[in-house]
């Protein structure tokens, strides 16, 4: 007789176990269906914006003028050609020593 209701209390068990297996499943896959269903709106809104962003991008990489660019590109170079030579015509005493302060006169 005791084997027996070792045997019922296994059976029982075994069930008990199954069955609070698949109630905890189905409950986490409902909180996923819930949580992805919640953040769709979002994802979508983000994902325009995004496409918003890369349109305007574009326009603005598109707008802007390559030789207007390469003007500037060749003032610039211009400039520090000219701050090149000015720094190697004066004299190394007439230059401040880097550690001292520019005192403006």
């Amino acid at each position: 007789m005791s084997g027996d209701v070792w045997e019922l209390f296994g059976v029982m068990m075994t069930l008990l176990i199954t069955g609070g297996l698949g109630y905890g499943m189905v409950l986490a896959l409902n909180y996923f269906n819930r949580r992805l269903k919640g953040s769709t709106p979002d994802v979508i809104e983000a994902l325009e914006h995004l496409r918003e962003r890369v349109v305007d991008l574009e326009a603005l990489s598109h707008e802007a003028d390559p030789l207007m660019l390469t003007d500037r590109l060749r003032e610039l170079e211009e400039r520090v050609d000219f701050a090149e030579r000015v720094m190697a015509r004066a004299p190394r005493e007439e230059l401040p020593a880097p550690d001292t302060p520019v005192t403006g006169s």
